[in-house]
């Protein structure tokens, strides 16, 4: 034997963390209803949210846009993308996304003009007005609302319906389907006198005659 000596020599190669959190609980896609000005914020959805990681704990959530960032009504309808993502101590980054959705469901306000009385004409007759017009139709989102009357203008009223008032209902329905409506009425009267032709008289009346002793 010679002496000689063999070295075995074992290198081991670290490896670092290269796992993603993971984002086992993400915030389910939701609606959020507009407000009497059309907006709505995202709102926190950190809070709805759990992630875990191999090597860490506890790791914070960053959410993208912030909670306050507001939908208008360019967003109407449309899913709006919210980011949340998760960085854990050695860069790896996990994320997922949530949508949240802007709708209507305010109906239009509408303010029908006052109960009116209108006077006969020499037929008894008056029409229904356009009360359309007069009424103050307004929404919160759809900014091309139209309103629509239930009894149509210019509607012949007629001695039937003399002294009964006529319940007239404006209504209007915005893009997203919601009905607003107001009511109003218009009564006939008549205010014109009766007519008196008088006959005309025949024959002679005698002057200073005593009728009594006629009879």
């Amino acid at each position: 034997p010679q002496g000689n000596n063999a070295t075995f020599v074992q290198r081991f190669t670290q490896v670092g963390d290269v796992t993603n959190p993971l984002f086992d609980e993400c915030p389910p896609s939701d609606n959020v209803t507009a407000s009497e000005t059309c907006t709505a914020t995202v709102g926190d959805l950190t809070i709805l949210a759990n992630v875990t990681d191999d090597c860490n704990e506890n790791l914070a959530i960053v959410q993208n846009p912030f909670s306050s960032a507001v939908l208008s009504s360019a967003n109407l309808n449309v899913p709006f993308e919210v980011v949340l993502s998760s960085t854990d101590a050695n860069g790896n980054v996990g994320t997922c996304a949530s949508y949240r959705t802007l709708v209507d469901q305010t109906p239009p306000s509408l303010v029908c003009p006052l109960p009116r009385t209108v006077v006969a004409n020499d037929q008894c007759q008056a029409v229904t007005g356009n009360f359309v017009a007069e009424t103050q139709v307004s929404d919160n989102c759809d900014t091309n609302i139209v309103a629509a009357q239930d009894i149509p203008s210019n509607r012949v009223m007629s001695n039937a319906d003399l002294n009964v008032p006529l319940t007239v209902k404006v209504s209007s329905t915005d893009a997203d389907g919601n009905n607003g409506e107001c009511s109003t009425s218009q009564t006939i009267i008549d205010r014109t006198p009766p007519e008196i032709t008088c006959k005309e008289t025949t024959g002679a009346i005698l002057v200073g005659t005593d009728f009594g002793s006629l009879v």
